[in-house]
């Protein structure tokens, strides 16, 4: 599930095991994290994801595993290590995602990222913010 509120990507243990990750060692760095209303430990191993559409780009990227099995058969592609990857557009209407790399959107959707970086844009897309 391509999940924009998580800052990492989080796999249930089972998905750990299926890796052949062995998950809850002393030895592992851990975390805590908030999914289906409570706290889970986690602890992070780096793995390395590729999508088939996409045959040739992986990468390695460090992931939470949880630790106790949970009722959860997916798992979050999250900020760190997908979304910071990836240019992911969302179509709720008709019910789809688009999955494509950042050139290539920019390419289709006809944006300059040098014109981004010099200020040279409409000013009218700007972040809302301080000045």
């Amino acid at each position: 599930m391509v999940d924009t509120g998580s800052p990492i990507c989080v796999f249930p243990a089972g998905a750990a095991e299926a890796l052949g990750i062995e998950v809850g060692r002393w030895d592992t760095p851990g975390t805590t994290v908030h999914i289906l209303g409570r706290p889970w430990v986690a602890e992070f191993h780096h793995i390395v994801f590729e999508i088939p559409q996409f045959e040739g780009d992986s990468w390695e990227t460090e992931v939470a595993f949880l630790v106790d099995e949970i009722a959860m058969p997916y798992g979050l592609l999250g900020h760190r290590g997908f979304l910071d990857r990836w240019t992911v557009t969302f179509h709720y209407y008709d019910n789809y995602f688009m999955i494509e790399r950042p050139d290539d959107f920019e390419r289709r959707q006809g944006i300059d990222p040098d014109q981004l970086a010099t200020g040279s844009h409409d000013s009218e897309w700007d972040r809302p913010g301080p000045s």
